[in-house]
């Protein structure tokens, strides 16, 4: 009878379609915001909903945020998740323009949703990030198989 022994397939770096990211990136309830300051990126992690329209938070009406989307700032939003024991994981990335959410369909809509706000304080403005251009990659962690080997 011939012996039993492990393989190991190399591990697989995949680029993810616009729905797939999507859905990856409406499965989880925090990312990170990253926008210009003075020199430096700022990334700052929001709790967000994932509408048909963009990704939507809320912001406090005294914060650089809020400003950030009045002036229509271009920024980046990204959102992961990992399985460190399986050593595999994805990343959606998301391009796109910073607006502030005022029309009143928009609003209510996200008002039955569950946006709400993890950090203290007044944060009863919603900001969107436009979902301009949006990619993602799932990383995938080495997978061991069983390999039959022959009798000698």
């Amino acid at each position: 009878m011939g012996m039993v022994s492990s393989q190991t397939v190399a591990r697989s770096l995949i680029e993810l379609t616009r729905g797939e990211s999507l859905a990856l990136l409406g499965s989880v309830p925090v990312g990170r915001l990253v926008h210009a300051h003075e020199v430096f990126p700022c990334i700052r992690p929001v709790n967000f909903v994932l509408q048909p329209d963009g990704v939507c938070f809320r912001t406090s009406r005294t914060g650089e945020v809020l400003q950030l989307a009045t002036d229509g700032a271009q920024v980046v939003f990204e959102a992961d998740a990992y399985d460190a024991t399986g050593q595999s994981g994805w990343s959606v990335v998301v391009l796109g323009q910073l607006e502030r959410v005022v029309d009143p369909p928009t609003l209510a809509r996200l008002a039955d949703s569950s946006l709400d706000t993890w950090a203290d304080g007044g944060r009863s403005d919603v900001v969107r990030v436009n979902l301009g251009q949006v990619s993602g990659r799932r990383a995938g962690g080495p997978v061991r198989t069983a390999v039959h080997l022959p009798d000698a």
